[in-house]
């Protein structure tokens, strides 16, 4: 009995990691994108980029099912594309974790000014300064973090809907804009990226990867209900005039007991995502680069909190450029790694997703249409 327990909690520790690291800071900008849209066709969005993103995390299932030795995501890159990827995917992956861990800083520290009153900046620095402690004990202490987190985040978003479900107004769900479809996309990528935690998912299920596929389903596709009530709760309400940050228009709109409860969320869910991204990188420092674990530690916090200190604090257009670009890059590299990890791969999987060339150029399209939309508006 106690053996089937301890089994059952590994698994759920599994899931809540990957939850934890994919529902952050994205989660409080859909609704503000999705606004400009429309609902009906940004639920959609929401429902088909998730559903790509279910394909991505399985594709990451497999390539680390078929590989022996434990990595991070550049390590199976640099091993089934050869060296001469390893400099590019590290410089891609870190610059979109930098840029991520980034908009966790900005987020927290909107939000919990939202609550308390004073600087931004300067519940950024405290977030800070107690999360990077988190990241520094590692993994076994964010599985615990964050299971109790991800818990109380499924609670929240219950209440939210039902504070807020005699304030939504009809003629709010009827708007229609196509022109925002390209900056939608970015947010919602961004709002599913977290590929990075697979391996870690894997290493807590050691000896029993043959539940690792199920867990990684189900861990994306709690995010994903999630993503569609809260955004119909918040657009219902605010409709085009939704705050960048969800929660703090949704409080002023519905008075200060939803600002507190919505801010609540907010806090959750960019503390859970924090810890997953920081350790990821941390690791993939330590693991894939062979940096000692207390420096690895050091260069993973420093830089964004540096970011912040350097005044890069508009959190949508963050959010927008790490999903198109960096997420979309590193998107197509792991398709990429799939096809040749399918030939190449050195232990016999658990699991197999089938339909490579269907799934793999379905993927590659929309990250690349995806990246140049995003490169054209910057020029």
């Amino acid at each position: 009995m106690k053996n089937i327990e301890t089994k059952s909690l590994q698994f759920v520790e599994a899931v809540a990691l990957l939850v934890g690291t994919v529902v952050g800071a994205g989660f409080l900008g859909i609704p503000f994108v999705v606004a400009r849209v429309g609902l009906i066709l940004g639920l959609l969005l929401i429902i088909g980029i998730g559903l790509l993103a279910m394909i991505l995390f399985l594709v990451v299932t497999e390539i680390t099912l078929r590989t022996k030795t434990k990595h991070q995501i550049p390590g199976y890159i640099s091993q089934y594309l050869g060296p001469k990827w390893r400099k590019f995917t590290f410089i891609v992956l870190l610059s979109g974790g930098y840029g991520a861990l980034l908009s966790y800083l900005v987020g927290e520290g909107q939000v919990l000014s939202a609550i308390f009153g004073g600087p931004p900046i300067i519940y950024s620095v405290l977030f800070f300064a107690v999360t990077a402690v988190f990241v520094f004990r590692g993994l076994k202490t964010i599985e615990l973090v964050d299971l109790f987190l991800i818990l109380f985040m499924a609670l929240v978003v219950i209440l939210i809907g039902l504070l807020s479900a005699n304030s939504i107004q009809y003629q709010n769900l009827s708007h229609f804009n196509l022109a925002g479809i390209l900056p939608a996309y970015g947010v919602i990528l961004f709002s599913f990226l977290g590929v990075s935690a697979v391996p870690e998912m894997r290493a807590i299920l050691t000896r029993k990867e043959k539940q690792l596929p199920k867990a990684v389903f189900i861990a994306v596709f709690i995010p994903m209900i999630i993503y569609v009530l809260f955004t119909v709760a918040v657009v219902g309400v605010n409709g085009v005039d939704t705050s960048p940050v969800a929660t703090i228009g949704l409080g002023q709109a519905l008075g200060r007991n939803v600002e507190i409860v919505g801010n609540i969320l907010a806090v959750i869910t960019m503390t859970t995502a924090f810890l997953g991204m920081g350790l990821a990188m941390k690791e993939t420092y330590h693991y894939d680069l062979k940096v000692n674990k207390n420096l690895a530690w050091g260069l993973t916090m420093s830089v964004p909190f540096i970011l912040l200190l350097l005044g890069l604090t508009n959190f949508t257009t963050i959010l927008s450029l790490v999903g198109s670009l960096f997420g979309g890059i590193m998107g197509v590299l792991i398709i990429v790694t799939w096809w040749k990890a399918k030939k190449l791969g050195d232990r016999k999987p658990e699991f197999i997703l089938h339909h490579k060339k269907l799934f793999g150029y379905l993927l590659i399209i929309v990250f690349s249409l995806g990246f140049i939309y995003t490169v054209f508006d910057l020029l």
